[in-house]
């Protein structure tokens, strides 16, 4: 049913809620007034006394296909020792049967809780290229087998702005400064469109649920594979 009115409280801004009635136009807010109102058409919404009608959240800037990516990779947070993390992998490469040398990827470690080297990734990850974001996107961690598919070996040097970690044996432990992590993700293979479109619909599907309703602006690179009725509005 298309309502013309909604009668019940709002939250308006402020501390409180109150009561009001909103009149829909064509799909749209016309007007919002507050006070008591009884329902005057069969048109008309009337929320209980337990609802409570808020705004749509708009968000100017929001990383949507970042997010939907993310969504189907390994989320570390709150795994604060090297078992948890090696358990939470092996959970996903059990339930997901990735493909011998498909790259496995993630995000979260919570390195001022748990320090992990690629010698403790490669434990769980020895058939897999493995990536996996720190929790402020600053540092990264990766396998033995993706510093090799990255082409990164002992004789490389730190480029401008980042560090190759080093144990002190003197050889790289797989822990990825800035740049040098932007390295190692950039030579991950990029995501095929179906990907892409799965990432899309996951995100959206998860921001629909949480009452977020529109984003700046779809990235470029999801035109050329997103039909025009999947945007996001």
């Amino acid at each position: 049913m298309n309502h013309t009115s909604i009668i019940g409280n709002a939250w308006l801004g402020g501390a409180q809620v109150v009561p009001v009635r909103i009149r829909i136009e064509q799909g749209r807010i016309s007007s919002v007034e507050r006070g008591v109102y009884q329902s005057d058409s069969v048109d008309t919404l009337v929320l209980s006394s337990d609802e409570i009608l808020l705004p749509g959240f708009h968000d100017a800037h929001l990383h949507l296909i970042t997010g939907g990516l993310q969504m189907a990779q390994i989320e570390f947070s709150g795994a604060r020792t090297v078992d948890a993390i090696l358990e939470r992998i092996s959970d996903y490469i059990s339930k997901n049967k990735p493909a011998q040398g498909q790259w496995i990827q993630g995000h979260g470690i919570e390195q001022t809780e748990v320090t992990i080297t690629r010698t403790d990734l490669d434990r769980a990850t020895a058939d897999y290229p493995f990536f996996t974001w720190t929790h402020d996107l600053h540092s990264a961690v990766a396998n033995s087998k993706a510093l090799v598919e990255a082409r990164v070996d002992g004789l490389i040097k730190n480029p401008e702005g980042g560090t190759f970690e080093r144990g002190g044996d003197g050889k790289l432990n797989g822990v990825l400064r800035e740049k040098a992590a932007i390295f190692v993700a950039d030579q991950i293979p990029e995501p095929t469109e179906h990907e892409f479109r799965e990432a899309f619909l996951r995100a959206q599907l998860h921001a629909l649920a949480r009452n977020y309703l529109r984003q700046r602006k779809r990235p470029p690179r999801l035109a050329r594979c997103l039909p025009e009725r999947w945007r996001f509005c």
